[in-house]
């Protein structure tokens, strides 16, 4: 049975560069806010899990979302 959950993001496949590891405990939902997101950048969320005897399962990491920042115009 799985215990503990966590996850990063990052610009990567597997990299951790704009959210370090961050555990949710036994949720299966979470929320990032407050990143600095590049236009253009690809960014990938990756997951892992943690039983009660201490193993690691091994890293699930998204196909990635390409960054599209729309800047406003004044008129």
């Amino acid at each position: 049975r799985l215990v503990v959950y966590e996850w990063c993001l990052g610009t990567t496949p597997g990299g951790a560069d704009q959210q370090p590891w961050t555990s949710v405990g036994g949720a299966t939902q979470a929320c990032a806010t407050e990143l600095d997101l590049q236009d253009g950048v690809t960014l990938y969320s990756s997951v892992r899990a943690t039983d009660l005897g201490g193993n690691r399962s091994d890293v699930s990491t998204s196909d990635g979302v390409k960054i599209v920042v729309f800047k406003s115009r004044s008129f």
